[in-house]
């Protein structure tokens, strides 16, 4: 009997310290998801179902193209960083000692006061074009930090973590929603417009160096309305054959 005894009481202190723990799980898993509820409740959204642009908390201007989104938390005057999924232009407000994050796929960029582009169409070809200030690219992985200066854009490669520093194109200036053509070679104006529209134009047997453009381009107007404008102002053609563009006499 005392045997029976001591099993019994062992058996209800098993059956007791069980369900202690289950209760304390059951408790951590609500109270988790609470929490996950509070902190998504905490996070904006920014969705651009088509372009538009739109101005943070602290002043900061955002182009964003079709299909982008921003993150911003709650208290982003006070924490000055975003998620970014898609393509966006930034003029960042300077703010001492308080920098400015964009948060990307295992990477980042930091800035004081500056304005750039992000294209992440591609993972394998994310890219960063800054135009004035300065910015620091950092790759989370290893804490790679990249210092950009204007007129040069980095090829980030989200998926090896791998980067490229290159020029960006001449006489091709962002100011206030516009990228301002200012006797721009033909040529590099084509390779901008591969780059921009993720597209491929060909150029026919013409004087390439000599053919300047003086104009702009908003961030968001169609490619087939840049061609035209191109067409007119050089008095020449394009043609869209396949997958490519081709412009000549």
């Amino acid at each position: 009997r005392i045997r029976d005894s001591r099993f019994y009481f062992l058996k209800i202190t098993t059956v007791a310290a069980a369900s202690i723990l289950i209760c304390l799980f059951i408790s951590k898993a609500f109270f988790q998801e609470k929490t996950e509820e509070v902190q998504q409740q905490n996070i904006q959204f920014i969705t651009a179902t088509e372009s538009k642009t739109c101005i943070l908390p602290d002043g900061t201007k955002v182009w964003m193209e079709a299909g982008s989104e921003l993150r911003l938390p709650e208290n982003f005057i006070g924490n000055r960083e975003v998620w970014l999924t898609g393509n966006s232009t930034f003029e960042v407000v300077k703010q001492n000692g308080n920098c400015f994050k964009v948060h990307l796929t295992n990477s980042y960029v930091e800035v004081k006061g500056t304005s750039f582009f992000i294209n992440q169409d591609i993972p394998e070809a994310n890219i960063i074009a800054l135009y004035s200030g300065k910015i620091n690219f950092v790759q989370e992985k290893n804490e790679q930090i990249i210092e950009l200066c204007p007129s040069q854009r980095i090829i980030y490669n989200s998926v090896e973590a791998s980067a490229q520093v290159i020029p960006i194109y001449e006489n091709i200036h962002w100011e206030n929603g516009n990228y301002r053509l200012s006797q721009t070679n033909l040529t590099d104006l084509v390779n901008f417009l591969d780059w921009k529209y993720n597209t491929r134009i060909e150029l026919g047997k013409l004087p390439r160096k000599s053919l300047k453009i003086t104009g702009y381009i908003h961030y968001d107007e169609p490619l087939e309305s840049v061609l035209k404008k191109t067409g007119y102002s050089l008095n020449l053609r394009y043609e869209q054959l396949d997958d490519k563009y081709i412009i000549h006499k």
